[in-house]
């Protein structure tokens, strides 16, 4: 009986493991169609995380800091 109460529990956990890594997948099948259909897709995500810019740009990084 506990035997039995214990692997529904692992079951439960499982399932939703199961669920957030199929949520995941289909965010990450979504993101990686939009970069195969959009070359701008890759820059965008090369600017943004990566700080990659053109020759003729000059990157400014901002903080919310309250330090002076």
């Amino acid at each position: 009986m506990w035997n039995g109460r214990k692997l529904n529990r692992q079951i439960k956990e499982l399932n939703n493991q199961i669920d957030s890594l199929q949520s995941k997948y289909n965010a990450d099948s979504i993101r990686l169609s939009e970069l195969e259909r959009n070359p701008g897709a890759i820059e965008k995500i090369a600017r943004e995380r990566y700080f990659m810019k053109t020759d003729d740009e000059d990157i400014f990084m901002l903080s919310d800091d309250n330090n002076e």
